[in-house]
């Protein structure tokens, strides 16, 4: 139909344009655009993969997780800054910021502690209890809900196998200096596509 021929279009702009971009070929730029496309559906499915985006310095991670912040379904409240977190992630960080569903991007996230992995993955296990160190000898259950699509920076490999089959794994490029085709990341020319993909997932895919 016209509808889908002018979707498909977007599609195709929005491949080149994350293409002109960064290092990515043509088959990581469509999987970047289907996962954010997914994540507008997210929550109708019982099981989510991880974006796992793995690069050394300067090779392009950080364009992709803007990239990611741009595209995909926000929280509740749809404030896009908060999908951006750094660092170690600790329970109590993870109950306050995963907790509140949509996608969330974590860089430099080497630190992540990978047991949560299955909870992020399988809704069914999301919510689980936790013993918590509070410091002073001092332990404390505490209740975990993980409930939103993530996507993580890592530079060093999964530890648990199992974990990698639950992630997509994108391997970042580095640009060559010399390459005119290139332009400046800008997320003011990926955003306005946004809107092709939540219309993807609401009109064009039964999640049920």
């Amino acid at each position: 139909t016209e509808e889908k021929d002018e979707l498909r279009k977007k599609v195709r702009e929005l491949v080149d344009l994350i293409q002109s971009m960064s290092g990515w070929n043509k088959f990581n730029a469509k999987t970047i655009i289907y996962w954010c496309t997914a994540t507008y559906g997210h929550a109708q499915v019982t099981k989510f993969p991880l974006l796992n985006v793995v690069g050394i310095y300067e090779s392009g991670k950080s364009t992709t997780l803007n990239m990611i912040q741009a595209l995909a379904k926000a929280s509740l409240e749809d404030n896009r800054g908060e999908m951006m977190l750094v660092g170690k992630m600790t329970a109590p960080v993870v109950k306050q910021t995963l907790s509140r569903g949509g996608t969330h991007v974590i860089d430099e996230s080497d630190f992540f502690e990978e047991h949560f992995i299955p909870h992020v993955f399988d809704k069914t296990i999301g919510t689980f209890l936790k013993n918590e160190n509070m410091g002073g000898n001092q332990w404390k259950v505490i209740e975990i809900k993980v409930n939103g699509a993530l996507a993580l920076h890592l530079r060093k490999p999964l530890k648990d196998p199992a974990n990698e089959s639950r992630c997509i794994t994108l391997r970042t490029r580095k640009i060559k200096d010399y390459d005119e085709s290139k332009i400046n990341p800008d997320m003011d020319k990926i955003e306005p596509y946004r809107e092709t993909l939540e219309s993807i997932s609401n009109r064009l895919c039964t999640w049920k």
